[in-house]
């Protein structure tokens, strides 16, 4: 299982400083929510640990090494994203898509076509997108459409899974198949899951792990139910909120914002 953390992070971006001196371990098979107000940094810090953007000064150690000095195919063999808004070619078909996550091998191993249409088979599989693969992705809705996406970040084998809003834009009932096949993903396969979520009871009830970003840095981080409380939703969001028991789910509950904090 591969290791992520960052040491000192700091990042500034056409002279704004987004993120300074942050520092966090992410744990191995353990799904970590990273949540916060808007434009606070969540994606900026996901696209460093992801390799994506090198620019900035600290450490991001993949393995224990620093992410600056991997090649990005060694990254894509141990890590894989999905960020915000992608797209996909109109005549690109769910197949293809998913089969480009196989990207990181080809070089390699030029005589394991059979195996790689194996793994694009596994992976569209895991998320239910095998009835869809001769399918165009612009014809998907739009749960059917992020599933691909995702089939296509499997496709990479990866053990650190990144996902970047993965519910955005969804219905309530397709953000719940979203979070429950990550949830299932990570329970079968150990696979480590990092997030940037924006619904806190989506952090409470699917993160082993939450990280709150304000600041320009960490606020608080520890168990979902310790950290994301009503007095951390007043300091970080600047509302009120109470916790509701789930009567259907005793070990679960809820927590409601309700209004401004004045």
């Amino acid at each position: 299982m591969a290791s992520l953390s960052v040491h000192n992070l700091s990042i500034t971006v056409n002279k704004n400083e987004i993120l300074k001196n942050i520092s966090v371990s992410f744990r191995e098979g353990k799904r970590t929510a990273i949540i916060g107000p808007n434009g606070c940094g969540k994606s900026t810090l996901l696209r460093a640990v992801s390799g994506l953007n090198r620019n900035y000064s600290g450490e991001v150690l993949l393995d224990g090494a620093e992410m600056k000095k991997l090649p990005r195919r060694a990254i894509a063999e141990k890590l894989a994203i999905l960020p915000q808004g992608v797209s996909a070619p109109a005549d690109l078909t769910v197949k293809d898509l998913v089969a480009y996550g196989r990207f990181p091998y080809r070089s390699l191993f030029k005589s394991a076509a059979k195996e790689d249409a194996e793994i694009v088979a596994q992976a569209m599989e895991k998320m239910r997108v095998s009835h869809l693969q001769s399918r165009l992705v612009a014809t998907l809705s739009g749960g059917e459409r992020q599933r691909a996406w995702i089939a296509m970040a499997l496709a990479q084998q990866p053990q650190i899974l990144l996902l970047d809003e993965p519910t955005t834009y969804l219905d309530i009932a397709h953000q719940l198949e979203i979070m429950q096949i990550v949830s299932e993903l990570n329970a079968r396969e150990g696979m480590t899951v990092i997030m940037v979520l924006h619904d806190i009871n989506h952090a409470r009830l699917y993160a082993d792990d939450v990280v709150i970003i304000k600041n320009k840095g960490v606020f608080a981080a520890g168990e979902p139910q310790k950290v994301i409380t009503p007095g951390t939703l007043g300091d970080v969001f600047g509302v009120e909120a109470a916790v509701y028991k789930n009567s259907e789910r005793q070990a679960e509950d809820v927590i409601f914002p309700f209004a401004l904090r004045r």
